[in-house]
C-alpha cells in the first residue's frame, strides 16, 4: 500500500516540479535577453553619440576633409542610428561652405 502511495505521490508531484522548473528556467532566459537588448540599445546610443562627436570635431577641426565628414555622416543619418539631432544644422552650414553642394 505504501508503495502505491508513494507512486501516486510521485507521479502527482514529479510533473508540476518538472513544470515550475520549466516555467523558471524560461523567466530566467527572458530576463536575459532584456538585459542583453538593454545593453545592445546603450552600445548603439554609445555609437551614435560617437559618430556625433567624431563629425563635429572633424567639422572644428579639418573642415576640408570632406570624404570623412561625408562618410560619417551618411553613417550617423543611416539605420542603425538613424541621428537626425542638430548635427543636420550644422552639417549644413559646412556643407555650403566647403562642399558648394546641397547636403542630405
Amino acid at each position: 500500500m505504501e508503495n502505491i502511495l508513494v507512486i501516486i505521490i510521485t507521479s502527482i508531484i514529479a510533473p508540476i516540479l518538472l513544470l515550475c522548473f520549466q516555467e523558471f528556467m524560461r523567466y530566467l532566459r527572458n530576463k536575459k535577453h532584456n538585459v542583453l537588448k538593454e545593453i545592445e540599445k546603450g552600445v548603439l546610443e554609445l555609437k551614435k553619440d560617437t559618430l556625433r562627436l567624431q563629425i563635429l570635431n572633424l567639422i572644428q577641426h579639418d573642415p576640408k576633409n570632406t570624404a570623412a565628414i561625408n562618410h560619417l555622416y551618411d553613417e550617423y543619418v543611416n539605420p542603425p542610428y538613424s541621428g537626425n539631432s542638430y548635427l543636420r544644422s550644422v552639417y549644413l552650414l559646412w556643407s555650403q561652405k566647403y562642399e558648394h553642394k546641397k547636403a542630405k
